[in-house]
């Protein structure tokens, strides 16, 4: 009788451990407590799942008795996972909370406006070109940045000589000469350079692209009156950054990259180097180049100095030297005979050398000062005609800016010097020099309403052996930004130009 009896009581307890039981949970929001539809919540050990429905409330059923693990899953929230013990002692809906994933895509911040905002706070039209999409460019055109600017609207990148490959930026339809090209917010690039400009600028070592569509002149002067487009370089990190390229293509171009950073304590580098080399392309076979032959070399290295948290100190160089040769193809590949004498040859040399101190008092003021020297050196030669000259320019800006609650204040003096040389002559002779002052608000009105006016005065004097001239422009400029903050189906921007 006894052993009848410990068999049935065997028999109980195995019957109790296979018994199926449910789970009954209210998902919902951590911090709002609002009810999270369509979770997906899972018995681990099973597979089995349900969904929650509009209220947050589930029941999963068929859970075997004893320790399990249900996991809870939404898109947009962080994944958990809780433990339970079955039978449960309280069979009523247990409340299960869900945080919030972050977004992970960090807001692009702007600097050409010099407020530090990001796009979306930003009176002013500022487009930006990053990450993947530079990439991209990258291994489509290492050799030079004309092909980063293609696809952006309002924008177009226009070759103007078939033999050099000059290459004109126009935005939204004004000439190329009304574009300003900045690299980290140094204007070094135009003049006697030309087109040729965009051609020299290697990608490898951008981190970004902005591109101020409209009059930017209160901060650039009377050479941004149809946009900007700055190219952002990359900073140092802890982490050590290493990115290399090697590119041949069926054209007969050959491109070597490389660029590393590094930020150790108090010191940082940056260090870029690039060597092109394209061949003669006839593309329609009418022995005339489309592409001319070229070859291109870049070195800059950037050093860095941080004496405090609050300060940090910049010194760069950058020397470029190219050869260009368009024309006859037969010219180019074995010389000039009784049929064949067209071509066009550019050599360029170019060095800038910049210094940047960048002093800040917290977030509620910053003090910059820029200061660039760059040298150009170009010589042209033609059938019977050869021209030569080197451009000289100084650019001097020393700003401040103050952070005031509601209205960001950005103000500065600004000097820049040109002088062009012509060598062998003096018939081309011409220097300027210009002073201007500046003076820019950013008022956030409200939430929706966003102001941005600011004015510039400059004072130019240029002079060449016809003419000696001195000048004084006032650049005012406005531009408005309206959003509906609570539904974002409009947003719109006016800008005011004189």
């Amino acid at each position: 009788m006894q052993k009848i009896f410990l068999l049935l009581g065997a028999c109980t307890i195995i019957t109790a451990a296979q018994a199926q039981h449910t789970f009954s949970t209210i998902i919902k929001e951590a911090g709002s407590n609002a009810p999270v539809t369509s979770a997906t919540i899972l018995l681990k050990s099973k597979q089995v799942a349900t969904v929650s429905d509009s209220n947050g409330y589930a029941v999963l059923k068929n859970i075997p008795g004893g320790k399990q693990t249900i996991v809870i899953s939404r898109v947009g929230y962080e994944t958990k996972q809780v433990h339970f013990n079955f039978p449960l002692s309280d069979t009523s809906p247990i409340v299960i909370l869900l945080k919030v994933l972050e977004d992970d895509l960090e807001e692009v911040v702007i600097q050409s406006t010099r407020t530090s905002r990001t796009i979306k706070n930003t009176p002013t039209r500022v487009e930006t070109i990053d990450g993947e999409e530079l990439d991209e460019k990258n291994n489509m055109r290492p050799a030079n940045v004309s092909m980063l600017l293609h696809e952006s609207t309002g924008m177009q990148v226009q070759q103007t000589s078939a033999t050099s490959g000059n290459a004109s930026i126009r935005v939204q339809g004004l000439d190329g000469r009304y574009t300003q090209l900045l690299k980290d917010g140094y204007p070094n690039f135009g003049n006697f350079a030309s087109g040729l400009s965009v051609l020299e600028i290697p990608p490898l070592d951008l981190k970004q692209v902005e591109v101020i569509k409209g009059p930017a002149s209160t901060l650039y002067g009377g050479g941004a009156i149809a946009g900007v487009v700055n190219f952002i370089s990359k900073l140092p990190q802890e982490k050590f950054e290493g990115d290399m390229i090697f590119n041949q293509s069926h054209i007969g171009q050959t491109n070597l990259g490389a660029y590393f950073s590094q930020k150790k304590n108090k010191l940082g580098y940056t260090i870029l180097g690039s060597l092109n080399f394209q061949k003669a392309y006839d593309v329609d076979k009418d022995e005339f180049s489309e592409i001319p032959k070229s070859n291109n070399f870049t070195i800059a290295p950037v050093l860095f100095y941080y004496p405090n948290a609050s300060t940090s100190i910049k010194l760069g160089n950058s020397f470029t030297r190219g050869t260009n040769t368009g024309g006859d193809m037969v010219v180019i590949k074995s010389g000039a005979n009784a049929n064949h004498v067209y071509f066009e040859e550019n050599k360029t040399t170019r060095n800038t050398s910049t210094l940047e101190l960048d002093k800040k008092w917290g977030t509620a003021m910053s003090l910059k000062l820029k200061q660039s020297l760059a040298i150009f050196d170009r010589h042209i030669t033609i059938p019977n005609y050869n021209f030569s000259g080197t451009s000289t320019n100084s650019f001097t800006d020393l700003s401040l800016s103050a952070n005031r609650q509601k209205h960001f204040i950005i103000g500065g003096i600004n000097i820049v010097f040109d002088k062009f040389k012509q060598e062998n002559s003096s018939s081309l002779n011409a220097q300027s020099f210009t002073a201007g002052v500046y003076l820019q608000d950013t008022w956030d009105v409200t939430d929706a309403i966003k102001i941005e006016s600011g004015v510039r005065i400059d004072n130019v004097q240029y002079k060449n052996i016809n003419y000696n001239k001195n000048q004084t422009f006032v650049l005012p400029r406005a531009s408005v930004l309206f959003r509906d903050q609570q539904q974002n189906k409009f947003e719109g921007r006016c800008r005011i130009r004189l």
